[in-house]
């Protein structure tokens, strides 16, 4: 789990929030580790724990045999899904490292 992306996501939470939405952040982790981030950030979104990767499996954002220990990994992803269910905006990361800017999802929410 990224901390500080998910640090970084407190303003488009909110924005989200006052559009009548919700964040929530999808992590293999254990969660314990998830919990504790939250409460040591005070972030003001939830984390749905995903250990048997059923949920980014769905969404496509699993990276098989990743080096250097050729285990699976998760992609990082950003999606907006509308209240119907639609997915209206999506950022797939194409390296783990690679991250939207916040402004940029701002932007996306922003035109909902």
């Amino acid at each position: 789990m990224c901390v500080t992306e998910l640090v970084q996501l407190h303003d488009v939470a909110e924005a989200l929030k006052s559009k009548g939405g919700r964040t929530l952040a999808i992590c293999v982790d254990d969660p314990k580790d998830s919990k504790r981030v939250v409460e040591k950030h005070q972030l003001n979104l939830s984390i749905l724990a995903d250990q048997n990767h059923e949920v980014i499996q769905k969404y496509g954002l699993v990276k098989p045999g990743a080096p250097p220990d050729a285990k699976d990994i998760t992609v990082p992803a950003h999606v907006l899904i509308d209240p119907s269910g639609r997915i209206v905006w999506r950022y797939k990361s194409k390296l783990v490292q690679d991250r939207p800017d916040p402004a940029e999802i701002r932007k996306a929410i922003d035109a909902l």
